[in-house]
């Protein structure tokens, strides 16, 4: 599956961004707290070339 979207969590995590069957490419990982992610991500992982706001 290739597209993009959002992802809640239960939690209050929320991802957008694009899927490859998981989390994968150009998305925003915002955590409950408030704090973002943005991004790559590689299956599921955070790549650190992106930022933390």
């Amino acid at each position: 599956m290739n597209c993009t979207g959002r992802l809640e969590h239960p939690s209050g995590r929320v991802y957008a961004g694009e899927f490859k069957t998981m989390l994968h490419g150009a998305g925003t990982y915002t955590f409950p707290n408030g704090a973002k992610y943005i991004g790559p991500f590689n299956e599921n992982k955070y790549v650190w070339s992106g930022r933390l706001v």
